[in-house]
């Protein structure tokens, strides 16, 4: 294990280097520390191919990769679970039509518009509705991240993205449950396929939220008393865990969907400052630097290759399907065009949960190697191309518009 020890350090200091380095130059530092996993690379100076990382005892590159990959996915749940506590739900009330409608054109344009690239590429009806499904998708980690450095999460529009992301995971699902089961899958149950999903997102939200509502506060009084070092912040990051797991064997949504939700739950009770504070030490001087700049390393320039006509539309696509198709629904709730513009800069990303539903498809046969390989680098893309959009959208100091 000791190479992996050193793998770990290098990234760490890599990317909180670079990320000092991003703000002096006026971007947010989560740019820094992808770009310090880009660095570190396969395509660049390669980190995990380094000769004296491979001794004979050491880990093979697939298990250093996949416990580098845990530890990323541990950090993606604690910053949700942050980005949770840090949510005003009567501020988010506010802009709940807003956040649906959002959410709705950020599902509905990327869909179509992928499906038809698809087609015109020549892939079949199951490949281009897949390709559609993928870019449904939209993770917002990296801009609930940037959101927070820039003072804007509590902002209208931070609200806003916030909320339509929590939709946009459900509604994410459900397209990705309606290919399966209507173009992949027809046999897999169809309709009856779809309404068990239903039923179960509906059996979950309403469980976790009335479960939060009634015991998060006494829990956190009770286990407070126990003479034990930090046992309130180890009892919230189990509940966590608990929730981000149930979302996905439950729920039938993605685990950050879970942590989010047991933040905000959290966020409602006597100890929110205190849980914030502490779980932000914790998380942001290890698991989230190792998140970001492990989304960096999955970088594969290379895998443009032949393909890069089609790979480049396919980041136009998702770039601005999110932009036109979220703005859109902003604006129709009376946002005005900057802010509408915000809140599909902000639902860009695609992040973790691109990487999951492309994985869903590689695993089944659905795509190869090489779209996967295309549409892994439409998720980077769109994940570098997230918080320098926020940066130049968003005004550098101070809330835009308080709700």
């Amino acid at each position: 294990m000791a190479e992996l020890f050193l793998v770990v350090a290098i990234l760490l200091l890599a990317a909180k280097l670079l990320g000092a380095l991003s703000v002096r130059l006026g971007f947010p530092s989560v740019l820094g520390e992808i770009l310090a996993g880009v660095a570190l690379s396969a395509s660049f100076l390669n980190l995990l191919g380094w000769p004296f990382l491979h001794g004979p005892n050491a880990l093979s590159p697939g298990m250093m990769e996949s416990i580098l990959r845990a530890l990323s996915e541990l950090g993606v749940l604690f910053l949700m679970f942050l980005a949770g506590l840090e949510t005003d739900l009567e501020k988010m009330a506010k802009v709940g039509w807003a956040a649906f409608w959002a959410a709705a054109g950020g599902v509905a344009f990327p869909f179509f518009s992928g499906a038809v690239l698809g087609l015109w590429a020549g892939y079949g009806l199951p490949v281009s509705a897949f390709i559609g499904a993928l870019l449904t998708a939209t993770s917002v980690s990296i801009t609930a991240q940037t959101l927070l450095e820039l003072k804007q999460l509590q902002s209208k529009e931070g609200m806003a993205i916030l909320g339509a992301a929590v939709i946009d995971d459900v509604m994410g699902v459900l397209a990705l449950s309606l290919v399966v089961a209507t173009v992949l899958k027809p046999e897999a149950g169809g309709a009856a396929s779809i309404l068990k999903t239903l039923a179960l997102m509906t059996l979950y939200f309403a469980a976790a939220i009335g479960l939060g509502r009634r015991f998060f506060e006494p829990l956190l009084k009770k286990v407070s008393q126990a003479r034990s070092t930090q046992i309130t912040m180890t009892a919230a990051l189990a509940v966590c865990l608990i929730y981000s797991w149930s979302a996905e064997a439950v729920g039938q949504v993605a685990g950050i969907t879970g942590a989010y939700l047991a933040g905000v739950l959290f966020s409602r009770t006597s100890f929110r400052e205190d849980l914030t504070e502490r779980v932000g030490i914790f998380a942001y001087s290890f698991f989230v630097p190792i998140f970001l700049a492990h989304v960096g390393l999955q970088v594969r320039v290379e895998s443009l290759g032949s393909a890069a006509a089609f790979t480049t539309l396919l980041l136009l696509i998702a770039i601005l399907g999110k932009i036109v198709g979220c703005g859109l629904g902003a604006y129709a709730m009376r946002f005005t065009p900057a802010e509408s513009l915000r809140v599909g800069v902000g639902m860009i990303s695609r992040g973790e949960v691109g990487l999951i539903i492309a994985s869903y498809g590689l695993s089944r046969g659905v795509i190869d190697e090489t779209i996967f390989s295309q549409m892994a680098l439409v998720v980077i893309v769109t994940t570098l191309v997230t918080p320098i959009g926020l940066r130049f959208v968003f005004p550098s100091k101070g809330l835009t518009k308080p709700i």
